[in-house]
């Protein structure tokens, strides 16, 4: 990170604590790796001569891992896919990958919050595809909210939660830091290919 915004730097610096990702505070970029990324302000962004940098008007954390996610996946040539599992239940899970990468997981209570966690989330990614994947356990009544708060772009996948429980024992050895059950159910969702949901 490269500010001399004291205050953006604790933001930032708290985000990437908290989601475990590696940082270093105001290092000169001519020092970096070849795969470290700048993260600075707007207002300094043009000021920092590096081949990778993130620059931010707000620190927003949700943009900002999505930033690092697509980051990572472009050092190694890949494109990003972005899958979105959602775990129903009296607590829903979400869980955004990035082609593989968990980018974030969230539980929220019900569907109302998860709704608008949702909206959040596809805001964020703008124009780049996504592909929603959910659990097959959700009611019908709650699969039409779902459908009817969505663009119509947007490509659903019922998953089999027989299938996605085989992969979450997986997923949890794989991902021992994620110990939040709904967030680990979204995580294996998302893993699971399903059957589309075809609009009526």
């Amino acid at each position: 990170m490269v500010s001399r915004d004291a205050k953006f730097l604790y933001k930032v610096s708290k985000i990437l604590k908290e989601n475990k990702i590696n940082y270093a505070e105001s290092t000169p970029p001519s020092e970096l790796g070849p795969r470290s990324v700048v993260i600075t302000t707007e207002e300094e962004c043009e000021s920092i001569e590096t081949p990778s940098k993130i620059c931010l008007e707000e620190v927003d954390e949700l943009s900002l891992l999505v930033s690092l996610a697509e980051r990572a996946l472009s050092f190694e040539g890949l494109n990003v896919e972005y899958v979105v599992g959602i775990d129903p239940g009296k607590n829903y899970g979400l869980a955004l990958i990035a082609s593989g990468i968990l980018v974030k997981g969230f539980t929220v209570r019900g569907l109302e919050e998860a709704l608008d966690l949702l909206t959040s989330l596809i805001r964020t990614l703008g124009a780049a595809k996504y592909r929603l994947r959910v659990g097959g356990q959700i009611s019908p009544h709650e699969l039409s909210l779902l459908l009817s708060s969505l663009s119509p772009k947007s490509k659903i996948e019922l998953v089999n939660e027989a299938l996605s429980s085989a992969k979450k024992r997986l997923f949890k050895e794989l991902r021992r830091e994620v110990r939040d059950e709904d967030i680990l159910s979204a995580c294996a969702i998302a893993l699971c290919k399903g059957k589309e949901v075809k609009r009526p």
